[in-house]
């Protein structure tokens, strides 16, 4: 067999070992994930992908500020007193510790409903009329059960007293507003992605920080085009400052917008973006991020 047609085989791991390496050290879970992504393992020694980056965040860094981060309502109050005003919160109608609350609320016509405690879950209601209490609540419930960590084995996210947000949903022409989510290093915001259509196309875009579209997509991602018309909001520089001040101190940290009719509206902070799995194509974006780290 010539050695352009050679192929390394390699010897499966164990499965009794993998369940080993799980039980003493539950994050390293994570690297066989990676593994599972990438067809790789991260180098965690001398990292140098982004993606690599964060997977040595989850397994060693422990910075007592990450649970505040992670924790959507503890981050809120960490927006207010790093800012010096509430200002770029969304309106909170209310905050439950069980389903059974949720019956005795009072609600707007339109909300976001999501668990404080974990991230990708969430509720739109565009018609509370429509929407019995009942159903949220057992959705509230379901939520309420989950540990995240139990989930991702990202450890800013084990001990959240777990909680259920109702808040204003922001919409623009009837659609969710554009997420601006700002990858920042060392303080400093380097890229970003915004993310439209949420819960229809899905369309995530990726530009540098004056607003040019890079010639990098995210795997899966079918549209890799300026979207129509997009433009960059006039307070940009506003939103640039604020995830300057809100990541000041840490050497990685994504702070996610929105920006409805040029009102800068805070979303929340994230430590673990895509669980240090995000496939960049071409690959070699994924070291060009990392450089920034």
């Amino acid at each position: 067999m010539s050695r352009s047609t050679a192929r390394r085989v390699v010897a499966p791991v164990p499965k009794v070992f993998m369940r080993a390496c799980f039980r003493v050290f539950p994050p390293s879970r994570n690297v066989w994930r990676y593994y599972g992504t990438f067809g790789r393992f991260p180098n965690i020694l001398f990292p140098r992908r982004l993606t690599e980056k964060i997977q040595r965040r989850i397994l060693f860094d422990r910075n007592p500020k990450m649970p505040i981060f992670a924790d959507k309502l503890r981050a809120r109050g960490y927006v207010r007193a790093t800012l010096g005003t509430g200002q770029y919160l969304s309106k909170l109608y209310a905050v439950v510790e069980s389903s059974e609350e949720i019956r005795r609320l009072s609600l707007p016509t339109k909300f976001a409903m999501k668990p404080n405690h974990a991230s990708g879950m969430v509720k739109i209601v565009r018609d509370s009329s429509t929407t019995s209490p009942e159903e949220l609540a057992s959705l509230a419930s379901e939520w309420l059960k989950v540990n995240y960590y139990d989930v991702t084995k990202e450890w800013a996210y084990k001990k959240i007293r777990r909680r259920v947000m109702f808040e204003e949903l922001l919409e623009v022409d009837g659609e969710i507003a554009d997420d601006f989510k700002f990858h920042c290093f060392h303080g400093e915001p380097r890229f970003l992605n915004v993310t439209r259509d949420r819960f229809g196309k899905y369309q995530i875009n990726l530009y540098d920080m004056n607003l040019n579209l890079l010639p990098v997509r995210l795997r899966d991602q079918r549209i890799h085009e300026n979207f129509p018309d997009f433009r960059a909001p006039p307070n940009l520089d506003e939103m640039m400052e604020i995830a300057r001040r809100l990541s000041a101190g840490t050497d990685y940290l994504r702070v996610d917008m929105y920006n409805v009719h040029g009102r800068i509206v805070f979303g929340e902070l994230t430590n673990y973006s895509g669980n240090g799995r995000t496939v960049y194509l071409p690959p070699e974006w994924d070291f060009r991020f990392g450089s920034y780290w």
